[in-house]
This record gives structure tokens, C-alpha cells and sequence, in this order.
């Protein structure tokens, strides 16, 4: 049987290409200031994830179902957008990080090529849908955060961030929806 993992998936809204995903893993080893970093600052560490995927301008992190969503959410997320805004502060405005992160969950599959499902999809659709794009490219703050109506019950408006519309996507002709919401930084 395929794990099931909790899934985070963070683009870079910067141009394309441009390292931000080996930026936020170059220091795997340092305790804090990456995203391992933050990872491990709530108890998340290697045992507890898969190992990270670059996605090219993106990261992926497959975490253990062991975590609990509110883990990720309250603790992770948040500090993973004040190291954001650590990173772009005095930072002029085309060499600053801004990055769309999507929660969902569900089951994983792998095969020689990496992994891959219907979850990943559907978190893929959530994260580049237009509405999400636009959300980052007109907030102010360097974060936007999608989390699936799967994970409802771990998430209330107002709560993360400033919510913004959700979010509905189809996949597999199943219709998938999203809390959205922009992060301060």
C-alpha cells in the first residue's frame, strides 16, 4: 500500500530558473535559516519526510502522516515566511523571494521516476491556479498559502494569514477546493 503523506509544494514566483529552490535546501545542515531548517525547528526532521524533490523553481516535501497538520501549518508555515522576510529585507525588489506553498493530503505513489498520484495533482492544481498566482503577484507579503478543503478541520479563516477567495480546481473530474490565504512577512 502507497503512504500517505502530507505534501507542501513551493514555487518560486520568481522568474523561472532561478535557484530559489536550491537556495531554500543549500544549508540542509544548518539548524534554522532554510527550509530544513524550519522543518526541524518543529520537530520534522529527516525520518519524518521523504527526502525533498526539487521541482526545478520549486521544492517539494512529502511529510510523514505521523505530523499533524496543525504542526505544519501553526508552526512551519509561519516561520517559513518570517525567514522570507528576513531573506528579501534590504533586498531590492527583483532579487526577493516571493513563494506560493500548498498543504494537502493523501496517498503517494512511487515508481523509478519519483513520485507521483492524484494527490500530487490535485496539490499542483491548487498551487498554479490563476487565482493563486494573482493572490501573491498583487499581496504585499512574500507568502500566499493554499491548503486543501481536505485539511478543513485544521485550519479556521483568519487564523493563517489574510484570507483571500478560495480557490476550485478539477482533477480526474473530481472538483478540489482550497483556503487561500497571504501570509505577513
Amino acid at each position: 500500500m502507497a503512504p500517505t503523506r502530507l505534501c507542501t509544494e513551493s514555487p518560486s514566483a520568481t522568474s523561472p530558473g532561478s535557484g530559489s529552490a536550491r537556495g531554500l535546501r543549500r544549508r540542509e545542515g544548518s539548524p534554522s535559516g532554510s527550509a530544513p531548517g524550519t522543518l526541524r525547528a518543529a520537530d520534522i526532521h529527516r525520518r519524518h519526510r521523504d527526502r525533498f524533490a526539487d521541482r526545478g523553481d520549486g521544492l517539494l516535501a512529502l511529510i510523514h502522516p505521523d505530523h499533524a497538520p496543525r504542526m505544519l501549518l501553526r508552526r512551519v508555515i509561519p516561520a517559513f515566511g518570517l525567514l522570507l522576510a528576513e531573506h528579501n529585507a534590504g533586498r531590492p525588489l527583483q532579487r526577493q523571494l516571493r513563494v506560493r506553498v500548498v498543504v494537502h493530503a493523501g496517498t503517494v505513489f512511487y515508481d523509478a521516476n519519483g513520485c507521483f498520484g492524484e494527490t500530487l495533482d490535485t496539490a499542483f492544481r491548487l498551487l498554479d491556479a490563476p487565482s493563486v498566482k494573482g493572490a501573491l503577484r498583487t499581496a504585499r507579503a512574500p507568502l500566499v498559502l493554499v491548503v486543501s478543503a481536505r485539511l478543513d478541520g485544521f485550519v479556521h479563516p483568519g487564523k493563517i494569514g489574510q484570507a483571500v477567495p478560495p480557490v476550485s480546481v478539477q482533477v480526474a473530474g473530481s472538483q478540489h477546493e482550497g483556503r487561500v490565504s497571504v501570509l505577513p512577512g
